[in-house]
């Protein structure tokens, strides 16, 4: 009798279009990320150039995702006797944290932070405001 699958585990045929799927992702990301670099390259545009490295970093968390996916299939074994399936959680939760850490702070942030510890620092002492905030 073969064994009856969890209804939290993705068929073979799932698991096959889901690794496809993020197959295609990598690659569209990776000749986007080709496209701006090229572009960033021929028009000299630092913003141009972000974005084809941001593309680059979007192509290896799906990286990530697909290393996850092989991890999670490996066979039960002494040391994790249910199987690896739980793996894929861990490479989608670090491919998630890099999307954040990637993106980061943007500029508008740290400008309106600026701002706010400038209106903190002025009222408090002026010198610390000049010597600090009138010279950047």
């Amino acid at each position: 009798m073969p064994p009856e699958t969890s209804p939290a585990s993705p068929s073979s045929a799932d698991a096959k279009g889901a690794r496809r799927v993020v197959y295609g992702a990598v690659a569209a990301n990776l000749a986007i990320a080709a496209s701006k670099l090229v572009a960033a390259a021929a028009t000299g545009s630092a913003a141009m150039l972000a974005e084809g490295v941001h593309s680059a970093v979007d192509a290896g968390n799906e990286l990530l995702l697909l290393l996850g996916m092989r991890r999670s299939n490996r066979p039960p074994d002494e040391s994790h006797p249910f199987g690896y399936g739980k793996v894929l959680y861990f490479w989608a939760l670090i491919a998630a944290a890099s999307v954040r850490f990637k993106r980061g702070m943007r500029v508008e942030e740290v400008e309106q932070a600026i701002g706010r510890l400038e209106d903190t620092v002025s009222h408090e002492c002026p010198t610390i405001r000049h010597v600090f905030f009138e010279f950047r």
